[in-house]
């Protein structure tokens, strides 16, 4: 009798009930805050890449694109990976770091 207890005066179990708590709705805010932090810097380091790779590597890679289809194809995937590997690691420092400062600053 007491397992149907909850399913009573129409409360639904689980994440229904809960959208009005004040702890949830905080988690929720810090969720997206933290996601929009992280989005903002991933664009702005990513802009940074592209102009970087195209002052520096726009020329070859406009020849390799007209001369040499093949090496153009693996230099453009490995540009793609790298861009994804260093990108994500330096996003994660950095909302790490951010992390680190927020908590040094409500220790005091």
């Amino acid at each position: 009798m007491r397992v149907f207890a909850r399913f009573q005066m129409g409360k639904m179990p689980g994440y229904c009930s809960k959208i009005n708590d004040p702890i949830v709705k905080r988690g929720v805010k810090s969720l997206f805050k933290s996601f929009a932090i992280e989005f903002l810097i991933y664009i702005g380091l990513l802009t940074g890449y592209f102009l970087l790779v195209l002052h520096f590597l726009g020329n070859w890679l406009n020849h390799l694109f007209h001369q040499e289809r093949s090496v153009y194809a693996i230099a453009a995937l490995a540009l793609i990976v790298f861009q994804g590997l260093v990108l994500e690691s330096l996003t994660r420092f950095l909302v790490f770091l951010v992390g680190k400062i927020k908590s040094q600053r409500f220790r005091r």
